[in-house]
């Protein structure tokens, strides 16, 4: 199979996903061959090809190739199946280092629960009373409300990368 010089228009299917055969097949291939499919273990694409098939920007590509996520044949292009294969091995080791420091992160909360509810009540437990408990009070509510925000933006910052 030959390296594309240049891709051809990307057909959509209906439902406007680009299909990965036509981002990949050589040139002038006949029907029947565009019908059949090609063999995707010998199916070579280029870096815009990769770029293309699996919306990566040039910019990621280099880093997975310089990281060894990725590595094109001694030809310059890359095997269809091995750039899905690697792709979706960095996306699971990716999630599962992602989904680690979510539970070390949720444990170290749990952690700091405890010691949170006791802070929350110490003006009473330290008997507290006039201008001493009126100013740990306004601290404390202080020190609350900073930490609800933070919460509120790592909470968001969670769920806009899902």
């Amino acid at each position: 199979m030959e390296i594309l010089p240049r891709l051809q228009s990307v057909a959509r299917d209906r439902r406007g996903l680009a299909r990965t055969f036509e981002l990949c097949h050589a040139h002038g291939a006949s029907p029947r061959e565009r019908a059949i499919g090609p063999n995707v273990t010998e199916l070579k694409m280029t870096r815009e090809g990769v770029c293309k098939a699996f919306g990566l920007s040039p910019e990621l590509l280099e880093a997975l190739e310089s990281s060894a996520v990725l590595r094109p044949g001694e030809d310059g292009a890359f095997e269809l199946s091995d750039v899905a294969a690697a792709l979706f091995s960095y996306g699971i080791q990716r999630a599962r280092a992602a989904d680690e420091k979510l539970a070390a992160v949720a444990s170290a909360l749990n952690d700091a629960l405890p010691a949170l509810q006791r802070l929350s009540t110490l003006p009473d437990h330290a008997a507290l009373e006039g201008e001493p408990r009126e100013r740990v009070t306004a601290e404390l509510s202080t020190f609350f409300n900073a930490f609800a925000g933070l919460m509120a933006r790592a909470t968001a910052a969670l769920q806009a990368k899902e």
